[in-house]
């Protein structure tokens, strides 16, 4: 039985959708989440699906709809790196969908959805033609295809477009990722050493001791012949600046605090030193206090 917040119009729908997936070979993995019902994928493409019928229309103005996809499209790929897919069982926003790629949404009516289901042909091998322009702006938004592609140009000596489509994959992934570090990699293979600077910069500042990113530094300047510059990023892989342990953290707190420490910890080492931080936080607020 639907429920008022699965009217029978939505849920044809959503039954529609699935099949039209499942039948193009697509996997479908239902989700029981406000923001999209479906993760559909085949090989290295992936997407979000979220099915909105006509009835939507009538609690709700075209602009808040549009709003609040625009909201959805933001989080999702913030928190799960994926693309959501907007699939309207007619267009009843009275806009043209084309135009919302402008505000990062994918919009398509139901009679179009193999404009996703389509690009099945296109997972796993080279692009070929594209007939959409939300085609090719989904391929371009799922970085995981993104990458997937790049290798494969870079396995055929195409070191170009590899390059553009893993400046892709980094344009639209939501954290810093081992796709960044792909991407390094690749632009040192091509010489383009002062991208790759920028870029090697840009992703320590985010994983300062990461050691994948240390030793891909020390390589980079290898390469341009710079020794010492080399043996500089090689000697913070046995002296990292953050530590990487319980002990090595609360060493670096008391060393802040004054304070020494002598070892190996104990039960009331912490609970003295949690004690004692505590203590010297609400000092410093009555001193301000006091100040004010």
């Amino acid at each position: 039985m639907a429920s008022f917040s699965n009217p029978p119009q939505r849920v044809k729908l959503m039954k529609t959708v699935k099949r039209a997936f499942e039948l193009a070979g697509w996997k479908v993995h239902q989700r029981s989440d406000p923001s999209h019902e479906f993760l559909v994928e085949t090989q290295d493409l992936d997407f979000l699906i979220k099915c909105l019928d006509e009835s939507r229309i009538d609690y709700s103005s075209p602009t808040t709809i549009v709003t609040t996809i625009e909201r959805d499209s933001r989080e999702l790929r913030r928190l799960l790196n994926r693309q959501l897919v907007v699939i309207f069982d007619r267009n009843f926003l009275g806009i043209v969908l084309e135009d919302l790629m402008d505000r990062g949404i994918i919009a398509i009516s139901l009679p179009e959805i193999e404009i996703v289901t389509g690009l099945a042909a296109l997972a796993g091998g080279l692009p070929s033609t594209i007939f959409d322009p939300r085609q090719q702006c989904l391929l371009e938004r799922c970085v995981n295809y993104d990458v997937a592609l790049s290798k494969r140009y870079r396995a055929n000596g195409n070191l170009e477009a590899a390059i553009s489509w893993a400046r892709l994959a980094v344009r639209h992934s939501a954290t810093i990722t081992k796709t960044h570090l792909y991407l390094l990699d690749l632009l040192k293979s091509a010489g383009e050493f002062e991208a790759a600077t920028e870029l090697g910069y840009e992703i320590r500042s985010h994983r300062p001791d990461d050691p994948e990113i240390l030793q891909s530094m020390a390589d980079l300047s290898r390469r341009q012949g710079d020794e010492t510059e080399a043996a500089r990023w090689t000697a913070q892989l046995a002296e990292p600046t953050t530590p990487r342990t319980f002990e090595a953290i609360l060493a670096k707190q008391l060393q802040q605090s004054g304070q020494p420490f002598l070892g190996r910890l104990t039960t009331s080492t912490v609970e003295s030193s949690s004690s004692k931080s505590r203590l010297l936080r609400l000092f410093g607020a009555l001193a301000r206090g006091g100040r004010g």
